[in-house]
């Protein structure tokens, strides 16, 4: 089962730059990007941090405004059903996330009867997905056979069979869609 979380960005001052640090600039395409810092720069920190800003830590946050995951936990990303393994997140996953899906993700979880849910951690990591990567893909309804899924009956009329839908009357969709029952 997945939580619903937010990406949180919160920006600090630091006592000296070290590699690995995130910093956020805004993209001529007006996207925010966090990026990371490779190595220690030549110049002072003071006018680093002039010209790039404080340097960011990220934090997941669920819908009741708790911390689900600190910086360090974030490191899992599931690509959703078609994939059986997890993967190391990437800068390109979180930035595509805080860009496409306005920093909401879904956090691995699992229902425990004397503590209610809990975030799944994975080597001290939480595994996160994007929020539509398990919702219910609604099926294809099969095509109604008395007129080849086309919706027309004789004379132009709808069809009989389907009402027009061009889709079988026993589906779950036209089931669903009518809100009935069709009988045999």
């Amino acid at each position: 089962m997945y939580i619903r979380a937010i990406f949180e960005i919160q920006s600090y001052m630091p006592k000296k730059l070290e590699p690995g640090m995130l910093f956020l600039r805004t993209t001529k395409e007006l996207f925010l990007e966090l990026w990371e810092l490779e190595k220690i720069p030549l110049e002072p920190i003071e006018q680093f941090l002039q010209e790039n800003g404080a340097p960011y830590e990220l934090s997941l946050v669920d819908e009741d405004g708790n911390i689900v995951a600190i910086h360090e936990e974030i490191g899992w990303w599931d690509e959703g059903p078609d994939s059986d393994e997890y993967r190391d997140i990437t800068l390109k996953d979180i930035n595509y996330i805080i860009n496409i899906y306005n920093g909401e993700v879904d956090v691995l979880a699992f229902d425990d009867e004397e503590y209610g849910t809990n975030v799944e951690y994975y080597n001290n990591k939480v595994v996160i997905c994007s929020i539509d990567a398990y919702e219910e893909q609604e099926e294809e309804p099969e095509m109604c056979s008395a007129c080849n899924g086309i919706g027309e009956g004789i004379d132009e009329r709808p069809c009989t069979s389907c009402k027009g839908t061009g889709v079988d009357n026993q589906s779950e969709w036209f089931k669903n869609r009518f809100d009935k029952q069709i009988e045999d």
